[in-house]
């Protein structure tokens, strides 16, 4: 166990925004992952949360993390569509998580298109984040692309996916 990312861990879960966000930082704690997918990786601040948190465990540079989101080719008609966050750019976020020293890919493009490709290249998943398009359309093919990449060990979790389509 690395001390220095536990110590880190521990100020991160007791500060967490939003506050539901402690539930997702107990179960990536206790998932201990290596391979981090993420749908949905916006400014990459989570991506960064959960990179440290797996280096508790793992030597950073083990670490796999791999993002999609729409990064630039987010348009104003999928942002309505799919009640979606404007992300920072491919680049800026690119250069935000590697700094943290984990081996990182992002995948640009429509997770409809692009995931079952983007996760093929993964020996396994050990914890995977969907936190993309909010349509039901692409919430479904998130998960059955992720499903199909499951192992016995893979824990999933979605976040804030609207039932009645409007925002909070």
């Amino acid at each position: 166990m690395n001390l220095t990312y536990w110590l880190k861990f521990q100020l991160r879960r007791a500060r967490v925004y939003p506050a539901r966000y402690s539930a997702f930082m107990r179960v990536l704690y206790e998932a201990r992952p290596r391979v981090l997918v993420e749908i949905g990786t916006n400014t990459g601040i989570n991506a960064r949360r959960m990179i440290e948190s797996a280096a508790v465990f793992h030597p950073v540079g083990q670490i796999e993390y791999v993002g999609f989101d729409l990064f630039e080719d987010l348009t104003d008609e999928i942002l309505a569509q799919e009640l979606a966050i404007r992300p920072r750019t491919l680049q800026t976020v690119d250069e935000y998580l590697r700094a943290t020293g984990a081996r990182v890919r992002l995948v640009q493009g429509n997770t409809r298109e692009t995931l079952g490709a983007g996760l093929a290249t993964l020996p396994r998943i050990d914890f995977a984040f969907i936190d993309g398009g909010h349509s039901v359309e692409t919430i479904l093919s998130d998960w059955t692309h992720v499903e199909a990449h499951m192992q016995e060990h893979t824990v999933v979790m979605f976040d804030d996916y609207l039932l009645n389509r409007e925002r909070e």
